[in-house]
């Protein structure tokens, strides 16, 4: 999806969901945070974005955790935006959740886009890439470099704008193996076990049995000697 289909489809959002006589309005709750390196640098970014609810790595993409992110209001649509940085000459992602109003400016194109009203229903994320000349109105003035843009995604479903924690997504896959793993090898193991069970038991009769035939030669050879010394 390129940036001029995005913006038809937050003109959908604009056009049949920001409406306050909608049955949504002010029903709609959405994660409000930005990650903690950016509150040094508000203020240059200040006449783009709203202020968040608070400034948290538990809003970063890998780090999320909604204990920690407080939820407001929307009347459009929810948002998680990544914004591609350099800090100190490094690559660095800042995270942004809100709603599509805290996009201060953006472009409202007066354009439906029916064909997503199927997608919305079901509160799904509408992600893409999209250049920030593309996104804000009157982005001449701003000195977007032609190649500077953003992860954006969108959704209409109450605090929809969230993310899984890394560590919780590594563990899946191997818990699941875990659970095979025991499927596959506890019978096995029990198998063994009774076996082992079974052996040990008749390898005790055994002896058993062979003390027992031993007692009873020796028992025989003492009446013998008996028998022989009566006589």
């Amino acid at each position: 999806m390129g940036g001029s289909d995005f913006l038809q489809v937050f003109s959908y959002f604009l056009a049949n969901v920001s409406d306050i006589a909608h049955p949504w309005a002010y029903r709609l709750h959405c994660h409000s945070c930005m990650s903690p390196y950016l509150e040094d640098q508000f203020q240059f970014i200040s006449h783009l974005y709203r202020r968040p609810l608070g400034f948290t790595e538990k809003c970063d993409h890998g780090h999320f955790d909604s204990q920690y992110v407080h939820s407001k209001n929307c009347t459009d649509a929810c948002i998680t935006l990544r914004m591609n940085d350099r800090v100190g000459g490094r690559r660095k992602f800042g995270f942004m959740r809100g709603c599509l109003s805290d996009i201060i400016h953006h472009n409202r194109t007066a354009v439906r886009f029916g064909e997503l009203s199927r997608t919305t229903k079901t509160g799904a994320n509408i992600c893409t890439a999209i250049r920030l000349r593309d996104l804000f109105v009157s982005s001449d003035r701003y000195g977007f470099d032609p190649h500077d843009h953003v992860d954006l995604c969108a959704c209409i479903r109450s605090d929809c704008n969230f993310a899984q924690r890394r560590g919780l997504i590594n563990f899946l896959p191997f818990f699941g193996l875990l659970i095979c793993s025991l499927f596959y090898l506890l019978p096995k193991r029990i198998l063994n076990n009774q076996t082992n069970i079974l052996k040990n038991y008749f390898n005790i009769n055994n002896n058993n049995n062979n003390e027992d035939e031993e007692e009873e030669e020796e028992i025989n050879k003492i009446i013998k000697l008996k028998r022989n010394i009566l006589m």
